[in-house]
């Protein structure tokens, strides 16, 4: 549990990540090539290679050198001069300065906003796919955080704004509406929160839509993975006198919109639907209770109460971070599942390269097949070490989270064939 005053900017470690972070997806970076070079070259011959350039080595001893792996490296992020690695323009950060962000930096996963800062702005962290948590050490100073602030910061698993950030105004109302995780329509693809606790006061409706399904009469489902959302005792929602439909936190299912959203549209087959509940939390007797079913939508919308300061958030859950997952069976012959808004297509190739079978997985499916893929991997007979033919590669949001699990042997196939029957039929 936290309290919401004194550490709102902390984000739970035990729900991040433990995989080495990279940033930037790049088709010749993966799992470490020219760190596997360059170890066949200090063993043929130790002066080759620039050990200041190689990563920091420390010590030389019988022909070895005892080198720091990147992938590996770390600092303490509290030691680190943050201020020093971002641009300005008074007190807004407005980006980073050009390889600020070192192997190190980048796998601790952790963002620190120095108390300097007053507002975010517009894409400053843009694309910057190995922050998993971000620390304002003084979130009361935070009044803005610009649209597209974190967009694309696909690791990034919850979030707490500062209290006083992004509230509505007259006087200032599109700059305040602006939202950090991306645009509508785009949010599923960007950055995927699964939890988020919310600022301590009255904010625009864009804010809380963008979280959400967002528009009721096109089913985007634009933010479908969020699980939880934490509302402040001060917390309110800019309605309007009007309020539209399209204004609310919306979240349901199929069935929920084919009873009571038929007049917005017809469905095509394909459309794609959440499943998950999201639970949001109030404090009792506060606007954002009293006025629940007035600014949310839905039957995956549940109301929890909760204190305004302690929170406890949905624990981390690797599947989120897999956007395709390939299976080699035997030679050509496999199938690749393509991740989409809770549910997963694929498609299955046999072993002449043709095209076999095609079909749809819901998300409980996918899990629970990649459950039996992951139980190959600790009992070992996967492994990111081995080099057979038979072999799991899940293609994650970046290439941090890229994973490629082969068998000892290709007799491996037949078992990945067996868990692959058992689901794409």
């Amino acid at each position: 549990m936290h309290e919401f005053k004194k550490v709102s900017a902390a984000v739970i470690a035990s729900i991040l990540l433990v995989s080495a972070c990279g940033c930037g997806k790049k088709d010749g970076d993966k799992k470490g090539g020219a760190k596997k070079n360059q170890d066949v070259a200090m063993r043929n011959d130790p002066d080759a290679v620039d050990i200041e350039k190689a990563g920091g080595a420390d010590s030389y001893d019988g022909g070895e050198y005892d080198i720091e792996d990147p992938a590996t490296a770390t600092v303490d992020p509290d030691d680190v001069d943050w201020e020093e690695l971002f641009t300005w323009d008074g007190t807004t950060i407005t980006g980073v300065k050009e390889g600020a962000f070192t192997d190190a930096i980048k796998n601790t996963g952790v963002l620190i906003i120095p108390d300097k800062c007053e507002k975010v702005g517009e894409k400053a962290f843009y694309e910057q796919d190995w922050i998993k948590e971000v620390r304002f050490e003084d979130p009361e100073k935070i009044t803005l955080l610009e649209t597209g602030s974190f967009e694309y910061c696909t690791q990034l698993h919850s979030f707490v704004m500062p209290p006083h950030a992004n509230l509505y105004s007259e006087s200032d109302y599109m700059q305040n509406a602006a939202d950090p995780f991306g645009k509508a329509c785009l949010m599923s693809a960007s950055t995927k929160l699964h939890n988020i606790v919310l600022p301590d006061g009255k904010v625009p409706y864009s804010l809380v839509s963008t979280l959400s399904n967002h528009w009721i009469d096109i089913p985007a489902n634009n933010q479908t993975y969020m699980d939880a959302v934490f509302c402040p005792e001060n917390f309110e929602v800019t309605i309007g006198t009007s309020p539209s439909p399209t204004m609310l936190f919306a979240k349901y299912s199929r069935e929920y919109y084919e009873a009571n959203c038929s007049q917005y549209g017809e469905l095509e087959d394909d459309d794609v639907f959440p499943s998950t509940v999201c639970k949001i939390y109030v404090v009792e007797g506060s606007w954002a209770d009293q006025n629940f079913d007035k600014w949310t939508f839905g039957d995956l919308v549940q109301k929890e109460y909760w204190d305004g300061k302690n929170y406890t958030f949905v624990e981390y859950d690797t599947i989120w971070d897999v956007d395709e997952l390939t299976v080699y069976m035997d030679g050509d012959e496999h199938v690749t599942f393509y991740g989409m808004d809770e549910a997963w297509e694929f498609i299955y190739y046999g072993a002449d390269r043709e095209k076999k079978l095609t079909g749809r997985l819901t998300e409980e499916q996918f899990k629970t097949m990649y459950a039996e893929f992951m139980a190959l991997v600790d009992d070992g007979t996967l492994s990111e070490e081995t080099y057979s033919s038979a072999s799991v590669y899940a293609d994650g949001y970046c290439s941090a989270t890229d994973k490629h699990y082969r068998g000892k042997d290709d007799a491996d196939g037949a078992k990945l064939r067996t868990i692959v029957e058992k689901y794409a039929k």
